[in-house]
């Protein structure tokens, strides 16, 4: 019988986004001001968009002081939230 035709290579992995100064990475539309020191949704101090999401890792382990925290709430977190170091706060 005739060999079946070769596979079709691989799609090439998707590398990480580039780390920013201070080894830090984002996906998604939030930012870092203030030198890295400041983390801020999209269009803050205005509401953010339905359905967006961020994630900012690599940041070093410091003290975190909340200056602004306001996000939807509805059931258990189900909505809006906010992780950090593995534990979530919500509305």
């Amino acid at each position: 019988p005739p060999s079946p035709p070769p596979s079709p290579p691989s799609p090439p992995s998707i590398p990480p986004p580039p780390l920013l100064p201070g080894g830090y990475f984002i996906t998604g539309p939030c930012s870092l001001t203030d030198g890295g020191s400041c983390a801020a949704s999209p269009n803050y101090p205005n509401s953010y968009g339905i359905n967006e999401e961020c994630t900012i890792s690599g940041v070093p382990l410091v003290e975190l002081e909340t200056v602004a925290f306001d996000v939807e709430q509805c059931g258990s977190c189900g909505c809006d939230y906010l992780t950090v170091n593995g534990i979530t706060y919500c509305g």
